[in-house]
């Protein structure tokens, strides 16, 4: 079955959660590249995804949030990222072994273009291109542009996601609260993340991380996201908010919180599962509780 055919179905996906807190958990210290764990450690980055995939993840992501060549630059990795990322997506594509799919994680670059920046939009396509072709060499089944905030980024990243035949597209978005609803860090509102989504031809559209953490708001965003595009929906939230405490970040919702806090809400979307925080476990506890939930969002 491909990722489309089961997008089409009235069934409920669960994507897996967080990674780098779970790496951290296995050694990879603070401010370090932990996507170069896919070529350092290789071995523990499938212990993450496999123990998701034994909670009832189907959809797995790649260990390449990071995989630009900017944020690859700032560890003397730049000449790395072609191998990286396909790295990163042969552990994942090894891991899943046909029992679900695997997402190519594109994360912002953490520049900003021009004219606000001085990043140029031909010096991020050239990264893009690295990136996304090297994830679909490894073998990724669909591409993720997740945690986005600018709108002239997630173009861009579809447009060479399409020129690289990618067979499948994924765009989310992080939002935080404000007066006037979910926006992103850039000030994007659903609508207008949703239509370039739309229009750039993916195939689902979705928030992941961000600030979001009450049913309202989160029933809210996922409102304007389906009304402005009509694509298939994705939420991967947060395990609650990060609480700094000494040289540690401490997320307080539990597995059990988190899926009670989504039992209303996953009728909603075709993919559901979590982001920074988030474990295994709080997959597990979603699936046992929202495993035959009927998603109403097409």
């Amino acid at each position: 079955m491909t990722l489309q055919e089961a997008i089409s179905r009235d069934e409920l996906l669960f994507s897996d959660g967080g990674m780098g807190t779970e790496l951290q958990k296995l050694g990879l210290e603070m401010n370090t590249c932990g996507d170069a764990w896919c070529l350092e450690h290789p071995d523990r980055v499938a212990q993450v995804h496999r123990a998701y995939v034994e909670a009832g993840s189907r959809l797995i992501s790649t260990n390449t949030f990071s995989s630009n060549r900017f944020a690859l630059e700032k560890h003397g990795l730049a000449d790395k990222q072609a191998e990286i990322a396909r790295a990163g997506a042969r552990i994942a594509k090894e891991v899943i072994a046909g029992k679900g799919w695997v997402l190519g994680s594109v994360g912002p670059c953490g520049e900003l273009l021009e004219p606000v920046g001085t990043l140029k939009p031909e010096d991020l396509r050239a990264s893009l291109r690295v990136q996304i072709g090297a994830l679909l060499e490894g073998g990724a089944d669909a591409i993720l542009l997740e945690t986005q905030s600018g709108l002239d980024e997630v173009r861009l990243g579809l447009e060479v996601a399409h020129e690289l035949n990618a067979p499948f597209v994924i765009v989310t978005g992080a939002f935080d609260p404000t007066k006037s609803g979910p926006r992103t860090m850039m000030g994007a509102r659903p609508e207008q993340l949703a239509k370039v989504a739309l229009e750039g031809g993916a195939n689902v559209v979705g928030a992941n991380c961000g600030r979001l953490a009450q049913e309202a708001d989160f029933l809210l965003l996922l409102e304007r996201l389906h009304a402005a595009s009509g694509l298939p929906l994705m939420l991967q939230p947060n395990a609650g908010q990060p609480d700094a405490q000494g040289s540690e970040i401490v997320y307080h919702c539990g597995p059990e919180a988190l899926a009670a806090l989504m039992a209303p809400i996953a009728k909603h979307v075709k993919i559901l599962g979590g982001c920074c925080g988030s474990t295994p476990a709080h997959i597990g506890a979603m699936k046992t509780r929202l495993g035959s939930a009927q998603s109403s969002a097409s």
